[in-house]
């Protein structure tokens, strides 16, 4: 059982890191489809082209979605001292890992 940071920690790498540029990716796919639809495969078709513009304007609009969705989860990663380079650990806690390896143990 995770504890409740260790969740957050793990459900915000795995939207910022995993999540977010799959989503990305289909983003890039429905717009490039809608562009090569509007300019190559329909472009004798008024009605077509109109959907397919529409479309590709829903594919920019998600991509500024996603880039501030995630801007938000990196504020939230970096802001909370929450990405993987350091241990959610509180101060009080004396561990020889985090202290350099002496065993000492300290505040520091």
């Amino acid at each position: 059982m995770y504890s409740i940071q260790e969740f957050i920690v793990r459900l915000t790498l795995f939207i910022g890191n995993t999540l977010l540029p799959f989503l990305f990716g289909l983003a890039l796919l429905f717009f490039l489809y809608n562009a090569l639809s509007l300019f190559i495969l329909k472009s004798n078709e008024n009605e077509a082209q109109e959907s397919a513009k529409r479309f590709a304007l829903y594919s920019i609009a998600a991509f500024v979605f996603l880039v501030s969705i995630w801007g938000i989860v990196n504020l939230l990663i970096n802001g909370l001292g929450l990405n993987d380079s350091y241990d959610v650990v509180p101060d009080y806690i004396i561990n020889s890992e985090s202290s350099g390896g002496s065993g000492e143990g300290g505040w520091w």
